[in-house]
């Protein structure tokens, strides 16, 4: 809530492309470092640092809707309002059981990825084995 109202006071500053992109870079930077979290705090300092970067995302979008569409302004905004929830509920409709399929068959490259990253020395041995099980699934 706090960062759509600023999001919104800096979408009326800066414009809504400007403030698009301003919102989107931080946010592909920070989903991309979530990848690299080690730590509860540090994921929840992610998590909220890109809840803020969303807010002005979502405040940048309902600035350039209207701008952009004259007919059917209220469809797209609806749309866009939409999208958000619609991609969370099919997300977790879809993620968990595509998941499973793939613990399912890869099972032990996923064990082994994450041997890797917990121990940076056994790299050689581990690609190794990696190679050798993606050569044997994909036949």
């Amino acid at each position: 809530m706090v960062a759509n109202i600023v999001g919104g006071i800096l979408t009326e500053f800066f414009g809504g492309r400007l403030m698009l992109t301003l919102a989107l870079l931080p946010l592909g930077v920070l989903t991309f470092s979530f990848g690299f979290t080690q730590s509860l705090a540090f994921g929840i300092v992610i998590q909220a640092t890109m809840g803020f970067a969303a807010g002005a995302d979502y405040s940048a979008g309902m600035k350039i809707i209207p701008a952009w569409f004259t007919r059917d302004r209220g469809r797209a905004m609806g749309l866009y309002t939409t999208a958000t929830s619609l991609a969370v509920v099919l997300a977790n409709a879809i993620v968990p059981s595509f998941s499973s399929a793939l613990v399912a068959r890869c099972g032990d490259l996923t064990a082994l990825l994450a041997q890797e990253a917990a121990d940076s020395k056994s790299a050689p041995k581990t690609h190794a084995l990696m190679r050798e099980i993606l050569d044997t699934s994909v036949s």
